[in-house]
């Protein structure tokens, strides 16, 4: 299988668009359908962020250092609903559900994108950001995935409250303007477990140190994806910031000093680069 790596720019972002759909229903976010409370406000009592699925999955997360087993999906996603059972997934599974488990309204369901999220504005917004870098990893036929991730930025984005979390940032030491936010990485989920995930997200790491990022910051629920940056940075560990205000997951931090370029173009030697 020959592997290609196309830089992302206004022209070719389009393949994008069913591929981030696709990468999103798989392990771990299972993002194909949601409660269509979502939408209200954070402070309205009926807000609720159970997701819903057609697809079962088996597969969990093992953060292997801390020993504590994440994103687990067995047993038909039973435990992946938080204390307060508004944010889960529930396997469908032919059953025809009238009440929503989590808020217990009428069961009314709405595509996770682009209903809940717009991710064809999404990558528009990202694609136009200051320092935007990105890759779409291809075989012969198929987009395989997807990175990309650009300069800190101040203002909110669709997806992070910057306004929140840049302030947030700057306390630790965290220069924006010098700092390669990473904002996405995913690997369709048949194509995972081989290697995919580090060739893209380092491609889009070793183009933002060459052009002058003196730090690397991401966002992330997955342990994998800390274990692979911690590859990447030789093995280093990524220096864990505070949680993110709005959502479960955590902020992180490398220095590019870190970086091993032998490493990493060691893993993407074979790639044709278009």
């Amino acid at each position: 299988m020959e592997l290609r790596a196309v830089r992302i720019n206004p022209q070719n972002k389009e393949g994008l668009v069913g591929t981030y759909k696709e990468v999103f229903k798989g392990h771990p976010w299972h993002e194909d359908l949601i409660c269509a409370n979502s939408v209200l406000e954070i402070n309205d009592p009926k807000k609720c962020m159970v997701q819903y699925t057609k697809s079962p999955c088996e597969k969990f997360d093992l953060d292997k250092k801390a020993g504590i087993i994440e994103n687990d999906c067995r047993e038909c996603f039973v435990k992946r609903f938080d204390s307060s059972q508004k944010s889960g997934i529930i396997h469908l599974n032919g059953q025809n559900l009238e009440k929503c488990i989590g808020c217990g309204d009428n069961l009314r369901l709405i595509d996770f994108y682009p209903d809940f999220t717009d991710h064809i504005s999404l990558i528009d917004e990202a694609v136009a950001h200051k320092g935007f870098v990105g890759y779409i990893l291809k075989n012969d036929s198929d987009i395989i995935g997807f990175s990309w991730g650009y300069d800190v930025p101040h203002e909110n984005t669709k997806s992070v409250k910057f306004s929140l979390v840049t302030p947030e940032l700057i306390k630790k030491n965290v220069v924006p303007e010098e700092t390669f936010y990473g904002a996405e990485v995913g690997i369709v989920d048949k194509f995972q477990n081989s290697g995919h995930g580090t060739i893209t997200s380092g491609l889009r790491i070793a183009a933002a140190a060459n052009e002058g990022k003196k730090a690397y910051v991401t966002r992330t629920i997955n342990p994998y994806i800390i274990s692979m940056l911690e590859k990447m940075f030789s093995g280093t560990p990524g220096e864990f910031l505070f949680k993110d205000p709005e959502r479960d997951s955590s902020w992180y931090r490398w220095d590019m000093q870190n970086l091993n370029r032998d490493y990493l173009n060691n893993r993407a030697c074979n790639i044709i680069h278009e």
